[in-house]
């Protein structure tokens, strides 16, 4: 059942490399893969609460914490800045118990037609009512 899981997953073009995963695990990945899909690329934000919980806390790159409320209002910030916004495929995603790490490159391509990409490392936690409670990232800009 793993390596079915696995091979549907690469084979849906999700991610690009995968690990063997329990159920939960599995789970984990795809309600991931589900959220960058769903929300993060179509820019349907107001979807977002199908995905996180409402104690929900997210740090990137060390700097202060955002609660739920930031958080969507600065994703609704940056998707107005970007006309399209591509997280897709992962290039790694590993699960183990209720933490999914992921490895991506973010695309951005704004009003003019640039295209700016950052290099994204993240992990969520995931809570008992399957909803994301914890995102840690850090970026930087892609290299040429």
């Amino acid at each position: 059942m793993k390596a079915l899981v696995t091979t549907l997953i690469l084979s849906l073009g999700i991610i690009s490399t995968a690990a063997y995963a329990n159920e939960k695990e599995t789970s984990n990945m795809n309600m991931l893969s589900q959220l960058c899909k769903n929300v993060f690329e179509t820019k349907e934000f107001n979807k977002l609460d199908n995905y996180i919980a409402k104690d929900f806390v997210f740090y990137k790159n060390f700097s202060q914490p955002l609660n739920y409320v930031e958080y969507k209002k600065n994703l609704v910030e940056q998707g107005s800045s970007c006309k399209k916004i591509s997280l897709l495929p992962f290039e790694n995603m590993i699960a183990a118990g209720n933490k999914v790490a992921l490895q991506y490159t973010r695309s951005c391509t704004d009003a003019s037609n640039i295209t700016h990409q950052r290099r994204v490392m993240a992990i969520a936690e995931i809570n008992a009512q399957h909803k994301i409670s914890k995102i840690w990232i850090v970026t930087h800009e892609k290299a040429d």
